[in-house]
């Protein structure tokens, strides 16, 4: 399920980590949906997400402290391989219509409406894909508790990805890790970022590529995000093209 909310902002200001403004409003509308009685499920700590976003700002110019969005309106495009979810959220965003929410800078923001859009029907084993949200490989060291992030080309990166996406599959009843034994991730046009989250400075990619894999496993990927930090905003992607 994917649908997609447009939203107005009250100024041009916007947060460089606008992911944990977007995540705020997120938690905020599960809150008071049926009395906050789904939030644990999908919020709790340690609880496993099964769905990811992505934020179109338009012609924002970015500037050191803050992001400037000249004409006050952003979309946020939602997307889950898990009904359930998708009409939890879509529900409780829905009940938010018209309701400003309040953002840092003095900004705030509503959403002016929520639409559903109409997913892509995965029907071989090769697609084209772009990240319409950056690429998070994420290594994190139990030991130390920390993390180490990896852009694509970076020594380690095909390593970590595996792991993080055989960790994704041992939760998920209806896929397998054998899967990920014909799956592969080939660069078209890409190049590293790094993305401002919660005062760290995340290691990321943008662009294009080309994913072989099992046709369930792609539309799992597709629908639920690829790779690490999907539910903040991470690993959403488009299909440019099916086939070879």
């Amino acid at each position: 399920m994917r649908f997609t909310l447009e939203m107005v902002l009250a100024n041009e200001q916007l947060a460089i980590d606008y992911r944990t403004v977007i995540l705020s409003y997120f938690k905020n509308g599960l809150s008071k949906y049926l009395n906050g009685s789904y939030f644990d499920k999908y919020y709790a700590s340690s609880v496993r997400k099964p769905f990811s976003f992505a934020a179109w700002l338009g012609k924002a110019q970015f500037c050191s402290d803050k992001i400037l969005v000249p004409s006050k309106r952003i979309k946020i495009h939602w997307s889950t391989d898990s009904f359930e979810a998708g009409i939890v959220f879509y529900n409780a965003f829905t009940e938010q219509k018209n309701n400003w929410y309040p953002l840092p800078l003095g900004n705030s923001m509503r959403m002016e409406q929520i639409a559903i859009e109409k997913e892509e029907v995965i029907t071989t084993t090769d697609i084209e894909v772009v990240f319409v949200s950056p690429l998070c490989v994420r290594n994190h060291n139990k030991e130390t508790n920390k993390d180490q992030y990896y852009s694509y080309g970076k020594e380690g990166f095909n390593e970590s990805l595996r792991e993080v996406l055989e960790q994704e599959l041992s939760y998920h009843g209806g896929l397998y890790n054998g899967m990920l034994n014909d799956f592969y991730l080939e660069p078209i046009n890409c190049k590293k970022t790094v993305i401002k989250y919660h005062k760290q400075s995340i290691e990321a990619t943008l662009g294009t590529f080309r994913m072989h894999g099992a046709i369930p496993l792609l539309t799992h990927f597709y629908l639920a995000g690829f790779s690490s930090k999907r539910s903040a905003g991470f690993g959403y992607f488009d299909i440019i093209k099916q086939g070879r």
